[in-house]
């Protein structure tokens, strides 16, 4: 029996400590998904107010062009981008 499913590889960007200053950064972010497809699967942009047992974070939805909320697991690899 599979306990988990893990969808992947992701990598999660820690961009901001608040998820009101991370929606304002979403444009800013929005350069990274048009190189990441080479190599990785997905970016989760995320803040600290995200991380609880799970990210609490956006994924770029390249049908409807926008940010999508999702939850996923604590990526294995994070690009901190805080300052």
């Amino acid at each position: 029996m599979i306990d988990n499913i893990v969808i992947g590889p992701f990598i999660g960007i820690l961009a901001a400590h608040s998820e009101k200053k991370l929606k304002k950064l979403l444009k800013r972010l929005s350069h990274y998904i048009d190189h990441s497809a080479h190599f990785t699967d997905a970016l989760i942009p995320f803040s600290t107010e995200g991380i609880l047992e799970k990210i609490h974070g956006l994924v770029f939805d390249q049908k409807s062009a926008s940010w999508q909320k999702t939850v996923c697991p604590i990526p294995i690899a994070v690009y901190r981008r805080l300052r």
